[in-house]
């Protein structure tokens, strides 16, 4: 019997799945699981592609009690950046844990990652950080610099940041980024 797959691109997750306190709530979640031996995380699959300086891995994961389970295809293609093109990608697949059908496709590119890793730092933050901070701190410059950030400031309100990367330049447009997004003196 065959049924409809839920397809999504980047751009609809974009618009559906903030980074905010309910994400992090979720990440915080799953971590929570697997420290309590509720989840099933076996090893990173990997290949690695020396020619290209590239890995593909694949990641999968399943909580006991949930219907589905992901299957995530990542990409790491490092010198694309230097091509002008993103140097990481991929796609996550969410599967029936009943009967093993695809239910869901999800193009995001990484986003999903992405959005993951924030979400991680800041249940880190939630936990190890001191209730009140005034001024945060940001080593790179990079996108998981700007998402950092905001997801700190979600579970750590802070009124100032400091931006250090190895190319004053970028830490420039890295601070004016933070400052905008969230408000504050950067």
């Amino acid at each position: 019997m065959s049924h409809e797959i839920t397809i999504l691109t980047e751009t609809q997750l974009r618009a559906a799945l903030p980074l905010d306190l309910a994400v992090v709530d979720v990440v915080e979640a799953a971590f929570a699981a697997l420290a309590e031996g509720r989840a099933i995380m076996p090893p990173i699959m990997s290949m690695e592609l020396p020619h290209v300086n590239a890995e593909v891995d694949a990641k999968t994961a399943y909580i006991d009690g949930f219907d589905t389970f992901a299957l995530k295809v990542s990409t790491g293609f490092f010198d694309n950046a230097a091509k002008g093109l993103p140097s990481l990608g991929g796609m996550v697949t969410a599967m029936s844990a009943q009967d093993g059908s695809v239910r869901a496709v999800f193009l995001d590119n990484g986003f999903l990652t992405d959005l993951r890793t924030a979400a991680a730092g800041a249940v880190a933050a939630r936990h190890m950080a001191p209730q009140e901070v005034t001024t945060a701190g940001i080593i790179g410059t990079g996108l998981q610099a700007r998402l950092q950030a905001r997801a700190a400031h979600l579970v750590r309100p802070f009124e100032r940041v400091l931006v250090w990367g190895r190319d004053p330049h970028k830490a420039t447009l890295c601070a004016t980024d933070i400052g905008r997004d969230l408000g504050v003196e950067v």
